[in-house]
């Protein structure tokens, strides 16, 4: 699936009335313009898609943790507030990895 700004941008891409605003969560989810109906359906449309693939998963991996990591994580966090939010998940994996493969050649 791409990513939640690469969606947003072939789309605004496609159409070109729409104008590039800075994407948010809205206070109402039923928006009342352009730009917080893109807002909305962008936004609220990645969120779901991954809670719809987190329960395809959870069916198989009983009891699993979900932790949702990226630089774009922010604009999800809070509709899907049953997962675990880690930004730097990688970095500190590969630090970690980094760290224990010093020194060997």
């Amino acid at each position: 699936m791409p990513g939640l700004l690469t969606s947003g941008e072939a789309l605004i891409e496609k159409a070109a009335l729409l104008k590039k605003d800075p994407w948010f969560l809205p206070p109402e989810m039923i928006a009342k313009n352009t730009k917080d109906c893109l807002s909305v359906g962008i936004i609220c449309g990645h969120a779901m898609a991954i809670k719809g693939i987190v329960e395809i998963y959870q069916k198989q991996l009983k009891d699993s943790v979900v932790i949702i990591l990226g630089g774009n994580y922010f604009f999800v966090k809070d509709i899907l507030q049953d997962y675990q939010f880690i930004n730097d998940l990688i970095f500190t994996g590969l630090n970690i990895l980094w760290t224990l493969n010093e020194g060997e050649e």
